[in-house]
């Protein structure tokens, strides 16, 4: 009987990211095929390109913004990135012990933050795309089944939606906030490899969506074309959830702050139902200031009013 996995963890150079909640390899295989002599088959098969990406996801947001920043961090040979796949014992049905369990090591890389989700009533999460690419002398993807896992350790932080400053002025009634970071990484190839040998960003563009029920609010806000400033920040707060308690305190220097400080927000859509609440929405482009497109404080207190 073949042995099952499960989802462990990741280290990218020396942290370990816990709390992974799911990822999803995409090996971008791009085959070709060829016939003729009248025949209706193709009559040759073979590999063109391969592009491997992956998609994970964490509820250790703190831990994983720490380690990757808000524009992503080169994965090298002396800066690896592995992913763990924690091994089910195939008799008590709970996770083995020992050197035993699976690796996808990657030598050559880069991850970027792709979309970080905070609403009302759950865990935020934040999801990460990584680019792969070959470095001149191993496999993209390295696949091990004799790893020791990491020390368990308990999930040190978690969060929740906090407030929203825009423009100046906390807002009511905030359901959710998403931001998308907008990287556009290409991975190149040349030469007749069949695997992309340099990784390029293209372009920076996040896109950020604000959903509330106080719609008096964001239509008095933004006005019928929108708002924006190059000199008041807006600020999206995630609040961190109190280990055994309910939320650690607004003034604590605990929560994460995403500060935009040259931006245009426009009104997105507002929704209504026989039975529902009013929702309205508004999205926030961020332009490039004097500082990054968006600055991260990750031991920031979060502001009320």
């Amino acid at each position: 009987m073949a042995d099952l996995h499960t989802l462990a963890g990741f280290k990218t150079n020396t942290t370990y990211i816990h709390g992974l909640q799911s990822l999803t390899a995409s090996y971008g295989t791009r085959e070709v095929t060829a016939g003729g002599d009248g025949t209706v088959y193709p009559t040759f098969a073979a590999i063109m390109s391969q592009s491997p990406r992956l998609t994970w996801s964490t509820v250790a947001v703190k831990t994983a913004l720490d380690a990757i920043g808000v524009t992503g961090t080169a994965i090298t040979s002396s800066a690896t990135g592995v992913f763990y796949f924690r091994k089910i014992d195939g008799d008590t049905g709970l996770p083995a012990t020992g050197s035993v369990h699976r690796t996808a090591t990657l030598n050559m890389g880069m991850i970027v933050p792709s979309r970080l989700t905070m609403s009302q009533g759950s865990v935020a999460t934040i999801s990460y795309d990584v680019y792969v690419a070959y470095d001149g002398s191993h496999n993209p993807i390295i696949h091990g089944t004799s790893a020791a896992l990491e020390t368990d350790v308990n999930l040190s932080a978690a969060f929740t939606q906090g407030t929203f400053d825009l423009n100046g002025s906390i807002l009511d009634g905030v359901q959710s906030v998403t931001i998308d970071f907008g990287i556009n990484v290409q991975q190149l190839s040349s030469d007749g490899d069949v695997w992309p040998t340099k990784l390029h960003v293209a372009s920076i563009a996040p896109n950020v969506r604000v959903q509330l029920t106080d719609s008096t609010a964001n239509i008095a806000t933004l006005s019928a074309l929108g708002t924006g400033s190059a000199s008041t920040d807006s600020v999206a707060y995630l609040q961190k959830l109190d280990d055994n308690g309910n939320r650690v305190a607004a003034a604590t220097e605990e929560h994460i702050s995403f500060t935009f400080e040259d931006w245009l927000a426009v009104a997105d859509t507002d929704a209504a139902s026989t039975g529902g609440i009013y929702t309205s929405s508004f999205r926030l482009i961020p332009a490039k200031a004097t500082n990054a497109i968006i600055v991260i404080d990750t031991t920031a207190a979060m502001a009320t009013s």
